[in-house]
């Protein structure tokens, strides 16, 4: 009796196990289908700062200046250094600015002075033409006498020819000036001015060419100038750097998987 009690008690026992078992298989597959999948790409890659820029002189020369250290934090526009022959590019630039104000002071003075070159060549055709005036006169007064000179007569001719010449000369004159001013000699400053500006544009970029300067905002990093050594052009003397950002770099990604990877994706 006590045997068929357990053994009916072990059924019992087996019986709700398994039901438990049946009621807890669909929540655990539901569960399991509701999980999102993963997926997984690894690649091989190495941090790099945001960008950094190697920095040459575009002159060879000795240098002069080196006005940073290693690991100084500059600004863009900064001159980092400087090679020799930069007082005599000075020299050279403030003549040439002189040059320019020059050119520029006497372009304004023709300007200014417009008025009274017009009034000068007025005086000028006016004068000239007296001058005809009484030059017909002498040589009519010699044509008239009774026995004229041939020498006078000649001397009076070509002295007629000559004040007639100089008369057109001032009317021409006046009449090709535009707003008081005489072309001529405006395209003459002009082309002063223009040539004094490309010598000061020149002297401008002879010294900046011995100037070392920050293109950009940075951290400087593998100096390797000292005053007094020799550099030449197109050689890296140092690096700026920015360490404020970084990123990662690698080229171990192929293309199909490119298109797996999204901006901020951790």
């Amino acid at each position: 009796m006590m045997k068929l009690l357990f053994i009916f008690s072990m059924f019992i026992l087996a019986s709700l196990a398994l039901a438990a078992c049946t009621s807890n298989t669909p929540d655990t597959a539901s569960a399991a289908l509701q999980e999102p999948v993963t997926q997984t790409l690894v690649v091989q890659g190495h941090l790099e700062p945001v960008y950094s820029l190697d920095l040459a002189f575009s002159l060879s020369g000795q240098v002069a200046e080196v006005l940073i250290a290693e690991g100084a934090e500059v600004s863009a526009g900064d001159i980092l250094a400087r090679l020799g022959e930069n007082e005599v590019r000075q020299v050279d630039l403030l003549r040439a600015r002189q040059e320019v104000l020059a050119a520029s002071q006497a372009l304004e003075d023709l300007d200014n002075n417009a008025a009274q070159l017009e009034a000068q060549y007025k005086a000028n055709v006016v004068e000239a033409r007296q001058a005809v005036e009484e030059a017909e006169e002498l040589l009519e007064e010699i044509q008239e006498e009774s026995e004229p000179d041939q020498l006078d007569l000649d001397m009076a001719a070509a002295k007629l020819e000559l004040v007639k010449a100089q008369f057109a000369s001032a009317q021409d004159a006046l009449d090709g000036l535009i707003d008081g001013i005489d072309p001529d000699q405006e395209a003459a400053l002009l082309s002063r001015l223009e040539t004094a500006e490309a010598a000061q544009a020149a002297a401008l970029s002879a010294l900046q060419s011995l100037e070392l300067r920050a293109p950009v905002s940075g951290t400087v990093i593998g100096l390797s100038l000292q005053e007094g050594e020799f550099v030449t052009a197109g050689q890296p003397v140092l690096a700026l750097t920015d360490f404020s950002e970084w990123v990662i770099k690698t080229d171990d990604l192929a293309e199909l998987e490119v298109i797996d990877v999204k901006t901020g994706q951790t």
